[in-house]
């Protein structure tokens, strides 16, 4: 049943619904191309029927089926130890410095951070993070491979510690030439739900992106967290989260105390 379900991931991009439809209608698949299937893919997986799986991204809707992963893949074990951070599109001195104080001590508290790596400001977290040997899981939009080959990533092509993962629900295929879907922002959210207790949200100029995150997040009654920004600044989406229901974050303490 893996081979199966990872046929249709790959035939089908991802899209959740596509495969969910070839399951259920019992699409034929060719024996010889099922057997070969795993050998197509240049990356790990891990299956929805798999004991590694984790029980709270099964609990979410429309789970995935399969992930895609480089790494340690017991990291998305410890659901009640991550916490997400939300991409910034332009992170200041000032945010750059409060996050990387609230990651480092997450990290001496050996909390995980679940992050994606969509800007630069992502990216220099990330490299915060490995350069603690913090426990980082990061989730990618794009195909696993695409991401290991990617420009960023090729500075860890050789990464020799233990407590970081990739994990995408797409990948590059021998057998499947990848297209990309359309609703890649809701099938992140799902996922940073199923594997995050709380949230914190960066400073960002364009509230609309990040909105959909934060009713998710309300959705499910998770604690979210942003960093005070200037009183002055009205259109702050910080602030606004603030005044809505966000937890006031100074340090990591705030986040520890909730989760």
């Amino acid at each position: 049943m893996d081979n199966v379900l990872l046929y249709f991931s790959l035939k089908y991009h991802g899209d959740w619904e596509q495969i969910y439809d070839a399951l259920d209608r019992k699409e034929k698949i060719e024996t010889q191309e099922l057997i070969q299937v795993p050998n197509s893919i240049p990356n790990n997986f891990i299956s929805i029927i798999n004991p590694l799986y984790p029980n709270n991204l099964k609990q979410i809707m429309k789970p995935s089926f399969i992930i895609y992963y480089l790494g340690n893949i017991s990291l998305l074990q410890n659901y009640f130890q991550t916490i997400y951070i939300s991409s910034s599109d332009n992170l200041d001195e000032y945010n750059d410095n409060a996050i990387k104080a609230v990651v480092n001590d997450l990290i001496k508290e050996k909390r995980t951070v679940l992050i994606s790596a969509e800007s630069d400001s992502d990216h220099r977290i990330i490299d915060f993070i490995i350069a603690k040997k913090g426990k980082l899981i990061i989730l990618t939009k794009e195909p696993l491979q695409k991401f290991v080959e990617s420009e960023y990533w090729s500075k860890y092509k050789n990464i020799d510690y233990y407590d970081f993962l990739v994990i995408s629900e797409y990948e590059e295929s021998n057998n499947f030439k990848y297209k990309s879907i359309n609703n890649k922002n809701e099938m992140n959210i799902r996922i940073i739900n199923g594997l995050s207790k709380a949230v914190i949200f960066l400073e960002h100029s364009n509230f609309s992106e990040i909105e959909p995150l934060v009713n998710a997040v309300i959705n499910e009654n998770k604690p979210y967290f942003a960093i005070p920004q200037n009183l002055k600044n009205s259109k702050s989406s910080s602030n606004n989260l603030l005044k809505n229901g966000a937890k006031l974050l100074e340090n990591a303490t705030d986040i520890l105390n909730q989760i």
